[in-house]
């Protein structure tokens, strides 16, 4: 059976950085992110054109994801925490899935992406972190039944891959 790891976080936490530096170690394992679903519903300064067209990206990536038979990186940001955890769950019957709840201050997560240049609407990214993060997503996969483990993402890049391997294997 497949594996697939869901990565879940504010902007700036250290999703990609830590999807990369796993898949250098692992490179059976590739990454499938809803960012590249997504971008194509942005306006030039980062802001979603759309809500419906975001929800529309989120469902081509899961039938994509279903299609695959790789051992997969899921990077999902903290948007739609209630539909996410259903789908997953609904996926965890054919896919083994592990679900991490990536955790950094709201603060240090502002600074990473201010620092790395990426490309957001200060208004938008503001938003996105005053989110409630994580605990509406604990309620989700409480609910769902789906287990989640967190990843203190201000940990070295080694601890890091470290949890992730222990618990996907497990």
């Amino acid at each position: 059976m497949k594996k697939t790891i869901v990565l879940i976080g504010y902007p700036g936490a250290g999703k990609t950085t830590l999807a990369k530096a796993f898949i250098e170690k692992h490179p059976g394992f590739i990454l499938h992110d809803v960012y590249e679903y997504i971008k194509q519903y942005r306006n030039d300064d980062g802001a979603l054109r759309d809500e419906n067209l975001a929800i529309k990206a989120y469902e081509q990536m899961y039938a994509d994801l279903e299609k695959m038979d790789n051992d997969l990186i899921l990077e999902l940001g903290t948007n739609y925490p209630e539909a996410n955890a259903k789908k997953l769950k609904t996926l965890a019957e054919n896919i083994n899935i592990t679900v991490f709840l990536c955790l950094l201050s709201t603060k240090e997560c502002y600074q990473r992406v201010k620092d790395s240049g990426q490309l957001f609407e200060e208004e938008a990214l503001k938003r996105r972190l005053e989110r409630v993060f994580p605990e509406e997503h604990e309620g989700f996969f409480e609910k769902s039944g789906l287990p989640y483990h967190y990843l203190q993402m201000g940990q070295s890049m080694d601890d890091q891959i470290k949890t992730v391997e222990k618990m996907i294997n497990e």
